[in-house]
């Protein structure tokens, strides 16, 4: 039937990482990675299972219409198990796991693009994923939170140990945007409270990183005179940038993080900086508009907002947009993290201006984009 097949899309939107429906011929397969030690010290039960209880569950599971079980293929082998389990109409839990070498290459995060593209399928009136996961399990809770998910109402307790409960809302749920918003505010209140006035604070772990990224940004045109709006300001480190090249603008800032905004005024009482949504709230017209490492934490949704944010910095730009992205084309992907493919990038920007230009030569993960008003 029909519904039993994965929508094409899942099968082809990523070359190295696909899903495919579980079958009974999967039952040794998953019996063997659910009873790995690895997967076994990240569950709730910390226990094995048995091979004919897991049999029964299995059948049980591919005959109900509320489970959707998938096994993960990375580079044409079978990887690990993405499992979506409907709790009513609007939410589902979520289970994912990968083995081995799989881990840290990408694999589960574009698993997850992909199983949530074939859930809102199966069960079109999904808005809503849950998951669960042990409080000692930071890498899989930095890994759903940057694929945005947060936590919910704190910590559940079990016989097992603390579980934290992770929450996501879906695209086109009423409150997805405003959910993301909150969840990109508290994660850069948090780092900022930790590292203060630091590079860290924005999610760099070398300085040198964000200073090339300034420096291909700020070669978008002659800055000095600007009136500049920087989306996603941070700590307005571009710019302290500019001021140490003597490159004189009207900076402008805004940002979602009243923490990163406080530190700002320790520092420039005087300089325009606001917390302001430019996709909800009219920021004014600038000559220049300016986004640096601004979509990375929009995980699965990424393009889509980013095309929604591009668009919106266009409109308010007279002369000149330039804003950065991961890349897609990177060797190295972290988990959770949005890689933007620059040829669709730039196909999308074309239908805004003719006047683009796109830059992959100074990072090899990283890209830049200039959308212009005119020829220059």
């Amino acid at each position: 039937m029909a519904r039993d097949r994965l929508a094409k899309v899942t099968m082809t939107a990523f070359d190295q990482t696909r899903l495919r429906q579980a079958t009974k011929d999967d039952a040794q397969l998953i019996y063997r990675w659910r009873n790995d030690p690895s997967i076994i010290a990240l569950s709730q039960s910390q226990r094995p299972v048995n091979l004919a209880a897991h049999h029964r569950w299995l059948t049980a599971a591919l005959a109900n219409p509320d489970y959707l079980v998938l096994v993960i293929e990375a580079d044409g082998e079978p990887a690990g198990q993405l499992r979506f389990e409907r709790l009513g109409r609007e939410d589902a839990d979520v289970t994912i796991y990968l083995i081995g070498d799989r881990l840290g290459r990408g694999h589960g995060s574009r698993a997850m693009a992909l199983g949530e593209a074939e859930a809102r399928r199966r069960w079109p009136e999904l808005r809503r994923l849950w998951a669960s996961v042990l409080t000692s399990n930071a890498r899989s809770l930095a890994y759903f939170c940057k694929l945005g998910f947060e936590r919910f109402n704190g910590n559940e307790a079990t016989d097992e140990g603390a579980v934290v409960r992770l929450r996501k809302m879906l695209p086109g749920s009423q409150e997805e945007w405003e959910y993301s918003k909150q969840r990109i505010a508290r994660y850069y209140d948090d780092l900022v409270h930790r590292y203060g006035d630091d590079p860290r604070s924005c999610d760099y772990g070398r300085a040198t990183s964000q200073q090339t990224k300034f420096r291909v940004i700020s070669e978008l045109m002659p800055l000095s005179g600007k009136r500049l709006l920087d989306v996603g300001c941070g700590l307005a480190t571009f710019f302290d940038y500019l001021k140490e090249r003597g490159i004189d603008v009207d900076y402008h800032g805004v940002d979602l993080s009243e923490a990163m905004l406080a530190r700002i005024k320790t520092r420039y009482p005087l300089l325009e900086v606001r917390r302001l949504d430019i996709l909800q709230e009219d920021p004014g017209e600038y000559d220049v508009v300016t986004a640096n490492g601004v979509f990375y934490l929009l995980g699965v949704n990424g393009e889509r907002v980013m095309q929604r944010l591009v668009r919106r910095m266009y409109e308010l730009a007279k002369e000149a947009v330039a804003f950065n992205s991961l890349s897609a084309w990177a060797a190295e992907q972290q988990p959770g993290e949005f890689y933007a493919d620059p040829v669709a990038v730039l196909n999308f920007c074309r239908k805004i201006t003719s006047w683009v230009v796109v830059r992959h030569d100074y990072l090899p993960h990283d890209f830049t984009v200039y959308l212009y008003r005119e020829q220059r």
